[in-house]
């Protein structure tokens, strides 16, 4: 499909970042479709994103190329995004399909994706892109995986994954050898989420630039909510959960409300523990940090009693008091560390009553 006049202007650089606020312009009503009437395709904000430093991320091929690999799919039957299109959006056909750039990481691209139908009924779809074809799509597939494995335990915490495929990218020289393929998997959005991301002061912040910088009392509101998703997330058949200490920025993004409540959704998730019992679940938690900073930024409320309650909302108050049951027997008899005395003395209290 050969793109417009109007498409070929969202390759322009700029600097305009994707968190910036936007304010919606309104619509004006636009007749019904007609049967028949061939898919419209707009991009849109393609130019490079920076990092919370201000460093332009790295690319591996030009987003040209992959609007024109995206478009070429969208003409062929049964691709992933058609069959998401019609198990999220309903039989009726999509006409127009426009693409924004959202976020950028180390890996990976995230597109706004705005689907109108024949019907002129919309949806707002977000479309994961590997950066390369090797490390950055195999990355991108296993984080498909965890999510779809994650989500079927804790819905209210993991975003939602969809359909799952690849993208051929074909040579901009057209050599036939030199073609490669992108995994790439799309995911219900999130409106008015940001970014999770962790300053020096170790408070957390949403967005990057400019970033909001949360309260310490809405920094230890999502030091809770991460016990309670670790917890929620846990499967004991299987026994595998989150590897929090393996997260990196963009994998956790948080919304605040007009109460001052922070609300966390997992968005991503390269490994999982496995063969975890309860009990070295609880001490991952205990001990586990995030690098992101200096000093590293500690997942564990500072109130155990917050601790406590936040893994009764994950796991439920009967299994969080046989966890932590089992946890302090693995301590004494010399399987597991002994961490942060004072703290576990206090949750062991809370426990007893």
């Amino acid at each position: 499909m050969k793109l417009n006049d109007a498409a070929k202007e969202r390759f322009r650089t700029h600097s305009e970042h994707p968190m910036q606020k936007r304010h919606p312009r309104k619509r004006a009503q636009q007749p019904a479709a007609r049967p028949g009437q061939p898919l419209q395709v707009k991009w849109s904000r393609l130019g490079p994103l920076v990092d919370t430093r201000g460093k332009p991320f790295k690319r591996f091929y030009q987003l040209d190329t992959l609007a024109s690999a995206i478009e070429r799919l969208l003409q062929t039957s049964g691709n992933f995004i058609q069959r998401t299109l019609s198990s999220e959006f309903g039989p009726d056909p999509v006409i127009a399909c426009a693409f924004e750039l959202f976020r950028e990481g180390r890996n990976d691209l995230v597109f706004r994706l705005n689907v109108t139908n024949t019907k002129r009924s919309r949806a707002t779809l977000a479309l994961v892109v590997a950066k390369n074809h090797e490390e950055c799509s195999a990355i991108a597939q296993t984080q498909h995986q965890h999510l779809q494995l994650l989500y079927e335990r804790a819905p209210q915490f993991v975003v939602k994954p969809l359909h799952g495929g690849t993208l051929f990218l074909p040579d901009r020289h057209r050599r036939v050898t030199h073609g490669r393929e992108l995994y790439a998997y799309v995911t219900q959005w999130l409106p008015s989420y940001e970014v999770l991301h962790v300053n020096h002061r170790l408070q957390c912040t949403l967005g990057v630039r400019p970033a909001h910088t949360c309260t310490k009392a809405e920094t230890e509101t999502v030091r809770a909510q991460i016990v309670s998703m670790a917890a929620a997330a846990y499967h004991p058949r299987k026994r595998h959960a989150i590897d929090l200490a393996a997260q990196r920025p963009g994998s956790l993004v948080a919304r605040r409300s007009p109460t001052g409540g922070v609300k966390l959704k997992l968005t991503a998730c390269r490994k999982l523990l496995t063969l975890a019992t309860p009990a070295r679940l609880l001490d991952h938690i205990l001990g586990a940090s995030w690098n992101w900073t200096s000093p590293p930024f500690g997942l564990v409320p500072a109130d155990p009693e917050s601790f406590f309650d936040a893994l009764g909302k994950g796991a439920g108050p009967q299994a969080a008091r046989q966890w932590i049951g089992q946890y302090f027997d693995h301590v004494e008899a010399g399987k597991l560390p002994k961490r942060k005395p004072a703290y576990l003395e206090a949750l062991r209290q809370l426990v007893l009553k």
